[in-house]
């Protein structure tokens, strides 16, 4: 059945299982979530060095953080520090939520609807932005293997240069 599904229907294998593996943790995950594969793991495991002192990191925020795995691998690499998980899908929220309590940082990451930074206040200033925003361009949505059509598009495609988010990013983070 498994196999069947994999080959009919191109669908992802940690769908399928219904887990991902991020930072040596395991991640439930499901079609309303990105499949975590983001290089931000190296960095985390890196405590964000060189540009970051991992002993003065106090807040974090991970914009768009769909299944939870880079807000709870920031909450497992600083551990004296706020996380602020923040997505603007329902289903992102509650695997986020639900995958933080399975890891024992539930009080840590504060899991929250927000569009980007907006529903974060800009005092005490965040300490590290990460994202894994949406990046892939219209024209390419279209091109792209069978198996992330499975993935939420509103996760994957940032408009005609696949740079919509970004765009609207880096301004918020210039003053958080």
């Amino acid at each position: 059945q498994r196999i069947r599904e994999r080959i009919e229907q191109r669908r992802p294998v940690p769908y399928i299982l219904g887990e991902a593996w991020f930072c040596g943790l395991s991640i439930e995950v499901d079609e309303t979530v990105l499949i975590p594969r983001s290089p931000i793991a190296e960095l985390i495991e890196a405590g964000f060095s060189p540009w970051v002192d991992p002993q003065t990191v106090t807040r974090v925020a991970d914009v768009g953080t769909g299944s939870g795995c880079i807000a709870i691998a920031c909450a497992l690499a600083f551990p004296e520090a706020r996380i602020d998980a923040l997505d603007i899908a329902p289903g992102a929220l509650a695997h986020a939520a639900h995958n933080a309590r399975r890891h024992g940082v539930g009080a840590q990451v504060a899991v929250q609807r927000s569009d980007l930074l907006a529903s974060i206040p800009p005092e005490p200033l965040v300490d590290v932005i990460v994202s894994n925003p949406p990046y892939v361009d219209t024209r390419s949505m279209i091109e792209l293997p069978a198996e992330y059509q499975h993935e939420p598009r509103r996760a994957l495609e940032a408009g005609a240069d696949g740079m919509d988010i970004v765009r609207r990013l880096l301004p918020e983070a210039a003053v958080r």
